[in-house]
């Protein structure tokens, strides 16, 4: 295909742009990410020299670009991608456009895997804001829907709010965490709360999510209550994750042997690894560590979009 463009219009023509962006998407959806960084900077190159610097194409490719270095855990470099996305978007879209606020939400991952805590934060606000604007504008069309009996358009209308009212979820999820780990346990309760009834609202309480969020919320309100949670008032819940992951003790005693426990860890719950490593301390069976997973950076549950135009969750 590449090719045949080409040998049609030359190297320096924007079709050309087009196909190496299509390409790098099938190295995404390949998960051939550092295949589809070459090429995508490729068509970063072709689209900026022929389509110019504000054209909503080049926003795309930049868009996907950090989508592949995020993969990679490359943030700082995803970070720029998408700096560089959002500067066309401010210029070619609303202010309150969905992929603007997809693209805040990534910069705030972004930032937050930098330690850039405070930065992180403002992005997510930012995004929170468009994302309430656009629910708004969403229960105006259902409404309209409604009235007019059109039943297609009703039952798309209802997907819209869903996925519009889990978007909003995840991202007061993720100030909640910025939140706690600032130390701000009556902000993050907020967020923490408002996100446990949006999501109870769309799944019920049975789903895995709103068990996480509820577990996380109970952590917060420790903190709130007591100034630090005592191991003892979190060992059934750590015992509880644990079996929900399908771990088991090593001997039927209280030490439980993973691959990569602080990670794991990590992801099931909004803590530090310290936290966890003191906790199970307490518990009298600390994790056996493989070589090199303490000298990782710390986890948090966060959540990015925006991959081909869509969405991307990390939790």
């Amino acid at each position: 295909m590449l090719r045949g463009v080409i040998e049609m219009y030359g190297e320096r023509h924007y079709r050309v742009g087009t196909a190496l962006h299509n390409i790098a998407t099938v190295h995404m959806m390949r998960q051939k990410y550092n295949d589809a960084i070459r090429v995508c900077r490729k068509a970063v190159e072709i689209r900026r020299a022929t389509l110019g610097g504000s054209h909503p194409d080049l926003a795309v490719s930049y868009a996907q670009l950090g989508m592949a270095h995020m993969e990679l855990e490359q943030h700082e470099f995803a970070y720029m991608a998408f700096r560089n996305a959002l500067t066309i978007r401010r210029q070619t879209l609303s202010h309150r456009d969905v992929k603007i606020s997809r693209l805040l939400n990534n910069i705030g991952c972004c930032l937050f895997e930098l330690g850039e805590m405070t930065k992180a934060d403002v992005a997510f606000v930012e995004a929170l804001k468009i994302q309430r604007i656009n629910m708004k504008i969403t229960n105006k069309t259902n409404a309209m829907n409604i009235i007019s009996n059109q039943n297609s358009g009703r039952n798309a209308a209802a997907g819209g709010i869903q996925q519009n009212l889990l978007s909003i979820a995840s991202t007061l999820c993720n100030i909640g965490s910025i939140q706690l780990r600032l130390k701000q346990y009556e902000e993050a309760a907020v967020c923490l709360e408002e996100a446990l009834l949006i999501q109870q609202s769309v799944w019920g309480d049975g789903h895995a999510t709103v068990a996480n969020t509820k577990d996380s919320l109970d952590f917060v309100n420790k903190k709130r209550n007591f100034g630090k949670a005592t191991s003892e008032s979190l060992q059934d819940l750590i015992l509880r994750k644990m079996q929900q992951v399908g771990l088991s003790s090593a001997s039927g005693g209280s030490t439980y042997r993973v691959p990569n426990p602080l990670g794991l860890f990590s992801d099931v719950m909004s803590l530090d690894k310290t936290e966890w490593i003191q906790v199970l301390e307490d518990l009298g069976g600390a994790p056996l560590l493989c070589k090199g997973c303490a000298q990782t950076p710390e986890d948090a549950t966060m959540s990015s979009s925006d991959t081909f135009e869509g969405d991307l969750h990390w939790i």
